[in-house]
């Protein structure tokens, strides 16, 4: 028989193929990670040059706010103008210090935001020059402070650095787009390969997988071909042994019967020529020596103990009763000479009415005697139950004890053989033994055969 196949390692394939996936899901993870924290970084630097851009325009309208207040002081004289020219002034020192802080570690807008500082700071302090003199009631010197064109120089100034630099973050933000929309491309990217590669290895996958799966199935099928062969084998070999158990047994029985006949009628010729013969020289010898008679007397005795031993030897090798009255009557029989031999401790429950054939009725009565040999081998019991009844079509003997019992597992090494072909006997008429018992409890032999539609009927005469 070849050996089975090795089964395919579909654990390990199993394994390396999760791995695969958690690894690209992993990949997947990380890239989207990467691509929201490069967008979230994106948008931070955006977020934080269009605040800049907003302070650089408010450096201008602060300015101006600063320069229309001032005009209106030194025009009217009026300290309400004085309040909204304090509050523009401190909002212009406030955005450049936000610009200055913002520039110190960027050395191009380092260079662009200084000539803005000194503008913005020529500016304001053109503007305090202008309302210093109108508050000390110089009224017509800070006007001709207005009207020249220093004021209009420096503001210009101041505007074109605010551009500048506004020009100049416009460059930032338009670099920090690209990189950014680079940034998301490579990431796309990177997610729509780590997708396919994740589609290609999970179709890889399957792909193994619907192929581990044939191989699979084509070892289930060639081992359970191989199962199969084997069974109808074990079954084959079963058949044989109880065919020849069959044989051995009605060959073990067919010899018994040859025996039996042998015995009946050879030796029963001789003893009863033998008996014939001491009758008449008994009888010639009358008034003789009475220790000649004695000794006649002694060998007539002699002779009954042989044709006693005669037939309880033929009783053994083939029951006449079985042959001649039927088996129900031969078992009650055999089972009161076993009540006498156990001193009345066997209980009896027979149902007259059973019927089994000669084959049969032989086969049980053979289980009965087997299991009584154990009994006064092994068991050592003080009660014993027989029981033969016909139960939904099958006739069971069941022969109990209380004896010590035995482990079933050690049955071959016990009293297993002559039961072990009794059970052989007994499947190939179809039925069977079962053997219970366990250690200190007892043991239980019950044997079933089917019921024959052609029960046996009594024979007159002796039969083998």
């Amino acid at each position: 028989m070849p050996a089975p196949l090795a089964e395919p390692p579909r654990g390990r394939a199993l394994s390396r193929g999760l791995f695969v996936c958690a690894t690209l899901s992993l990949v997947l993870l990380a890239l989207s990670e990467y691509s929201h924290h490069e967008a979230a970084k994106g948008s931070s630097k955006v977020t934080e040059r269009l605040e800049i851009q907003r302070t650089l325009q408010a450096i201008t309208g602060s300015l101006v706010d600063a320069e229309s207040s001032q005009r209106g002081f030194v025009l009217t004289g009026d300290e309400r103008y004085l309040a909204p020219y304090r509050n523009a002034i401190d909002t212009a020192v406030r955005s450049m210090n936000i610009c200055r802080n913002h520039y110190l570690n960027d050395a191009a807008g380092q260079g662009l935001y200084v000539p803005l500082a000194r503008a913005a700071a020529a500016r304001m302090s053109e503007l305090d020059v202008s309302l210093r003199l109108r508050q000390r009631g110089n009224g017509e010197a800070a006007t001709d402070v207005i009207r020249t064109d220093v004021g209009l120089e420096k503001m210009q100034a101041v505007r074109d650095g605010v551009d500048r630099l506004l020009a100049y973050e416009d460059q930032r933000l338009q670099a920090i787009t690209r990189d950014w929309e680079r940034t998301a491309s490579w990431a796309r990217l990177g997610i729509a390969f780590a997708t396919v590669f994740v589609l290609l290895s999970f179709g890889l996958f399957l792909r193994h997988s619907e192929r581990m799966a044939q191989e699979s199935e084509r070892q289930r099928r060639a081992i359970q071909r191989e199962r199969d062969e084997l069974d109808v084998r074990i079954a084959e070999r079963t058949a044989e042994l109880i065919r020849l158990a069959s044989h051995l047994q009605s060959a073990r029985e067919d010899e018994r019967a040859r025996l039996s006949r042998e015995l009946h009628d050879e030796l029963g010729a001789i003893f009863t020529a033998a008996k014939f013969d001491l009758a008449a020289a008994t009888g010639r010898l009358k008034g003789a020596d009475e220790k000649a008679l004695a000794r006649l007397r002694s060998l007539k005795e002699l002779l009954e103990h042989g044709v006693a031993l005669k037939r309880r030897i033929i009783e053994d090798l083939r029951p006449s009763t079985l042959t001649s009255l039927g088996f129900v009557p031969a078992l009650t029989g055999y089972a009161e000479q076993q009540r006498q031999r156990l001193g009345g401790e066997l209980a009896l429950d027979i149902e007259p009415t059973v019927s089994v054939d000669e084959s049969s009725g032989l086969a049980l009565y053979r289980v009965a005697q087997e299991a009584f040999t154990n009994i006064y081998k092994y068991a050592n019991a003080s009660h014993v139950r027989l029981s033969l009844r016909s139960i939904e079509g099958e006739v069971q003997l069941v022969v109990e004890d209380d004896g010590i019992g035995f482990d079933t597992a050690l049955l071959a090494e016990t009293a297993g053989h002559g039961l072990a072909g009794m059970k052989y006997r007994l499947m190939s008429l179809g039925g069977r033994l079962k053997v219970e018992s366990a250690p200190r409890r007892g043991t239980r032999v019950a044997a079933c055969l089917p019921a024959r539609t052609n029960p046996e009927v009594a024979p007159t005469a002796l039969r083998p």
